[in-house]
């Protein structure tokens, strides 16, 4: 339709400048200004006298010349607006689509840059994250190392946990330097081995802090948390959300444990390190350490008590574990059994026979338990 309007337009103008210079030539023919060839001139004269006097003849006919002459002129006029129009038009297209284009290169080169900075800050983060888990993880268990029981220790203490008595246990395994002789590959077997059956063997609400097996049993409660002490020793940590009693049944169960787990070390690991002879004569055993933390009070304040007990169940003679139960000068279970007979002698039965019920019970368990640590 465009391309039809500028025909038109063109055809219009070419009709009216045509017949404008012609009605213009012959009026000044007639004027005496131009001089045409004679027959032509005398027929212009001859119709003009014809149709009307020559004065006027020749005045209408100018007027008529000027007439379409202004009305070319006009289309000229107008049709030159138009290309400029046009043109400024199309100039501003030019301008509207190189900003856009321009702008589109910008944004595309801004999305490129903003998607390597996002892979460059994930990768980031992937790093941070792995570094982070490498400085609390122990890198031969796999278990939360003695900084991450730092951090743990300092979170705990702003959870409404802290306001609770709880305990903190410390073992060492046996004869873990006799192995190391034999083979370093093979001690660290053990303790792997060791580290996590106690990881994933707990119950329900004791597993460990920060599982590295995702598969494993989680909890939202942790009640006792377990942590490898020094990286290059056979120490491991636990603290437990419970009093002493209950530290006591929990090693109880470790010990219980390290039965089950002795067999399979026998079979799968030091058979491939030892003689016959070596692995039947092969015990997995440990010596324990249990201090209280009284509330409100920094686990890592007890730490050095609870290191300076473990020594003392190293050398002990009698007994593989020692308690700190609170005011008490009793040290193993045989003495907190004593502390604990003598009390109930002075306890009528009939009068009280809950608390001297619950007493002999506890008497009997002691028992028990301290048989299992006796030297």
């Amino acid at each position: 339709m465009e391309n039809d309007g500028r025909s038109l337009t063109k055809w219009m103008r070419t009709v009216w400048l045509s017949a404008g210079a012609f009605f213009l030539t012959y009026v000044l023919a007639l004027a005496g200004v131009l001089k045409l060839p004679d027959s032509i001139t005398d027929v212009v004269q001859a119709f003009l006298l014809e149709s009307s006097d020559v004065k006027t003849g020749v005045w209408i006919a100018g007027l008529f010349a000027v007439l379409l002459l202004s009305f070319g002129m006009a289309i000229l006029v107008r049709q030159d607006a138009e290309k400029r129009v046009a043109k400024a038009e199309r100039d501003r297209d030019d301008r509207v689509a190189k900003v856009e284009r321009d702008l589109a290169d910008r944004i595309a080169r801004i999305e490129r840059e903003k998607e390597a900075v996002q892979q460059d800050l994930r990768h980031t983060q992937r790093t941070l994250a792995q570094t982070d888990h490498l400085m609390v993880t122990d890198p031969i268990t796999g278990i939360p190392n003695f900084r991450s029981w730092q951090r743990h220790a300092a979170a705990w203490l702003q959870t409404d946990a802290a306001a609770k008595v709880s305990s903190l246990i410390l073992i060492d395994l046996d004869k873990l330097g006799a192995l190391n002789n034999i083979s370093h590959v093979c001690a660290n077997r053990v303790l792997e081995l060791f580290a996590t059956r106690t990881y994933y063997s707990m119950r329900r609400n004791e597993h460990a802090f920060k599982i590295p097996n995702k598969d494993a049993p989680r909890e939202i409660e942790n009640q006792v948390e377990m942590f490898r002490h020094y990286a290059g020793g056979d120490e491991f940590c636990f603290h437990m959300l419970d009093e002493v009693s209950g530290a006591i049944g929990f090693v109880n169960r470790l010990k219980d444990a390290c039965t089950r787990y002795e067999e399979e070390i026998k079979d799968t690991i030091l058979k491939h390190y030892m003689t016959p002879d070596q692995v039947a004569d092969y015990r997995l055993q440990f010596c324990a350490a249990i201090v209280p933390i009284e509330a409100n009070v920094p686990p890592e304040d007890v730490m050095t008590t609870a290191l300076g007990l473990l020594t003392e169940a190293k050398n002990d003679r009698t007994s593989r574990l020692l308690v700190q139960f609170g005011p008490s000068p009793a040290r193993t279970l045989d003495q907190r059994k004593d502390e604990i007979d003598h009390r109930i002698k002075g306890i009528d039965a009939k009068q009280q026979p809950k608390l001297h019920a619950s007493l002999e019970a506890e008497s009997k368990r002691l028992t028990e338990i301290a048989l299992k640590f006796a030297r």
